[in-house]
Order: C-alpha cells, then sequence, then structure tokens
C-alpha cells in the first residue's frame, strides 16, 4: 500500500513538475547519461530558534506585547515612510519659509488622519510606539520634534512624556529589547510575504 501512495504522489509531482516551463521556478535539467533532473529555485528561509519560556507569566507578558506590537507596528512604518518623504520634500525647498509652511501643512494633514486612532492608544502601545519610530528612523522622538517642531515644543513634549514615564530622548538598542526584535522581524516577514502575493 506504502508503494503504491509512493508511486501515486511520484506521478503526480511529476505530472506537475512537466507542466513548469523554464521561465518560472522550476528547471529541467537532463544530464549526459539521460538522467532527467529538475531544478528549483527557492526564496530563502530564516530560521528561529523557538521561543521558550519559563513562567505562564513571561508567555503572558510576550503575548500582550505582541499584541501591542501588531497594534502599533503600522504607524511604526507609517511614521517612518512619512518622516523619509518630508525629509526629501525638505531638502528641495531652499528658503526657511517655506519650509515652515511645508511642516504646518504637513502636521495638519496628519492631525486630520492620525489624531484620533493615536488617542486610542493604551500608554504601553504608546510607549511601544516611540520605540519603534526611534527604531525605524534612527532618531530618538526627542531629536525627530526638535528638527520639525523646534526645542521648546521638544522640551514641552518630553515633560509630558516623562509624566507618563516615556523618556523621548532615551535611544533604542536591539539588544535590550530582544522579544520586541523577534516580534518586528516576524511582522516584518509577514508583511513581506504579503507584498509577494
Amino acid at each position: 500500500m506504502i508503494r503504491l501512495l509512493t508511486f501515486l504522489m511520484l506521478l503526480v509531482a511529476s505530472a506537475t513538475l512537466q507542466a513548469q516551463d523554464s521561465t518560472g521556478y522550476m528547471t529541467q535539467y537532463i544530464t549526459p547519461e539521460g538522467d532527467t533532473l529538475y531544478l528549483a529555485s527557492l526564496a530563502p528561509v530564516t530560521i528561529l530558534e523557538r521561543r521558550e519560556f519559563k513562567t505562564d507569566l513571561e508567555r503572558s507578558n510576550f503575548r500582550k506585547l505582541q499584541r501591542n506590537m501588531a497594534i502599533v507596528y503600522p504607524y511604526a512604518v507609517m511614521a517612518r515612510e512619512i518622516y523619509l518623504d518630508m525629509q526629501d520634500d525638505m531638502a528641495d525647498i531652499d528658503k526657511r519659509r517655506q519650509k515652515k509652511k511645508y511642516k504646518k501643512e504637513r502636521e495638519e494633514e496628519l492631525k486630520a488622519e492620525f489624531e484620533e486612532k493615536l488617542k486610542k492608544l493604551t500608554t504601553t502601545q504608546g510607549r511601544l510606539l516611540v520605540m519603534m519610530i526611534n527604531r525605524y528612523t534612527g532618531n530618538n522622538c526627542y531629536a525627530l520634534i526638535k528638527e520639525l517642531k523646534g526645542g521648546m515644543a521638544a522640551f514641552g513634549w518630553n515633560l509630558i512624556a516623562k509624566r507618563w514615564d516615556y523618556d523621548l530622548k532615551e535611544p533604542y538598542v536591539a539588544a535590550n529589547n530582544p522579544d520586541m526584535e523577534f516580534i518586528i522581524y516576524k511582522l516584518e516577514e509577514a508583511e513581506k510575504l504579503k507584498a509577494n502575493q
């Protein structure tokens, strides 16, 4: 019975392989001895170590982090894209007054689009968003606010952030956040898979 099933599987696989042409991922190669080999190109695969938990509390905390990161990840990606877009646009603007006007217009657009959504984030999600923006832009949030809104605005927002135990000046260090890095990697891979489909 096993031989019959194996034969049927090979027969189906052979028919499937023959349906592939050489322009795709699979090509047919005939050896000098007359044997037929099929060569396939596969996408690179990253194998991650399985995450082991010592306690149920650790597992629960990891899952909470995962849920929160899934919520804020799209905002962090959009923040990076918006920041890079603004940098490109401002590089083309020569006059300080025009830059200021451009920043004000973009701020109004972004407030209209994101303010209500971001107000619904929890304190933990907000802290994660600050960390992820830091990670994706390479600048801490204090420096970003100072660059885009000025030193007084950055100082004021940092005071408000400290009330909620944030530190906008704190740099993001990947080595100090291995769970976060693991989750970000998984989210990025899922995004790549969606884009390829």
